[in-house]
């Protein structure tokens, strides 16, 4: 998919919902972005196929307000397609992404898009508030260590997630995009992709952007009521880990980057996953030998990492400082995956 290129753009942002049964939430939402203090902006709302209530929830606002611009997909999509088309279809010089069931601050796009004039920025981020029932838990990125920290170094971890910055990159809520950038350099969503999109999507935002800005100001209200699906049984979750990996390494390879070492903990730590979303879900139709062979071909996988990275450790001290968290890593998993074995037998 090529996006279209326009030249017009002047100050107007484009907000992009994505929307899909969230029947309970998209009022607020889309009223959230209506009552913005800056009003030179487009709101682009589409569902995506929804079996509730929110595609006539959107008719009805839609009909209320005619700056709303509403797009009902005939088939689900998923959220990367849904995203994409808003891109391709937006005329603002700017691009804000918003969840369905989230909300805004009436002051939200205002100080985006002051802060990405003033820094001549082709990122601006805001702080959040995450949503748990009404219950707002305060999420900041410090200022001065993210100004402090390479944007190599928050690529990693944001795909390893072990530092609380790594959310700046894994998300692209609350923030604004400069769509020529986006355009320029054919910055798209994986599509078809379940997990890890948002992320990929700002590996390349992150290496690409010329100047990226932090605001000091909770902006963006996240949402938190579904249930966790980290162990819903998914029998796609495998091809899924693969399209991530391969995702990963064909950035690593455009980029010259060196991320062999992360990629393989990367990969432990979605084949931990594959293993929780098929042998430890209730809904698993395998029978007991499969689910055995299954956890086996896992911890071989593992027990071949480790083999394979003695070959490359040599005398330098941090060479080995690295294989020593690599492996201390592998084994965790290792034991996770005998653990599993003897939660079966």
């Amino acid at each position: 998919m090529r996006l279209p290129n326009r030249s017009n753009y002047n100050r107007k942002v484009s907000v992009i919902v994505a929307a899909y049964n969230v029947e309970k939430y998209i009022d607020r939402c889309v009223t959230s972005i209506l009552e913005q203090s800056y009003t030179d902006y487009e709101l682009i709302c589409i569902d995506d196929c929804s079996t509730d209530g929110t595609k006539k929830i959107l008719e009805r606002l839609q009909n209320d307000n005619c700056g709303i611009k509403t797009i009902n997909n005939e088939i689900n999509l998923g959220v990367s397609e849904v995203r994409n088309l808003g891109i391709a279809i937006a005329t603002g010089k700017w691009v804000c992404f918003v969840d369905g069931d989230d909300y805004l601050e009436t002051n939200m796009i205002e100080l985006l898009v002051n802060k990405a004039e003033e820094e001549e920025a082709d990122l601006v981020i805001g702080n959040y508030f995450s949503d748990n029932k009404g219950k707002l838990i305060s999420e900041y990125y410090y200022d001065n260590t993210f100004c402090n920290i390479p944007r190599d170094q928050m690529q990693i971890d944001a795909i390893l997630g072990i530092r609380d910055l790594s959310t700046s990159v894994g998300v692209p809520w609350g923030r604004l995009y400069k769509r020529n950038m986006l355009i320029e350099n054919n910055i798209l969503f994986i599509s078809g992709l379940k997990r890890m999109q948002d992320m990929i999507f700002n590996l390349y935002v992150f290496q690409l952007a010329n100047k990226i800005a932090l605001i000091d100001d909770h902006i963006y209200y996240y949402r938190i009521h579904k249930k966790s699906s980290t162990h819903a049984y998914d029998d796609s979750f495998l091809t899924t880990a693969e399209k991530i990996v391969l995702e990963l390494k064909k950035f690593e390879k455009k980029y010259s980057k060196d991320w062999k070492d992360v990629i393989i903990i990367e990969e432990l730590h979605l084949m931990t996953e594959v293993v929780k979303r098929s042998c430890l879900s209730d809904e698993c139709p395998m029978t007991y030998r499969e689910k055995i062979a299954f956890i086996d071909s896992a911890k071989k996988k593992i027990c071949d990492f480790r083999l394979e990275r003695r070959k490359f450790v040599g005398k330098n001290h941090k060479d080995r400082v690295v294989y020593f968290l690599l492996e201390n890593e592998m084994y965790k998993s290792f034991l996770f995956l005998c653990s599993l074995r003897k939660l079966i037998t």
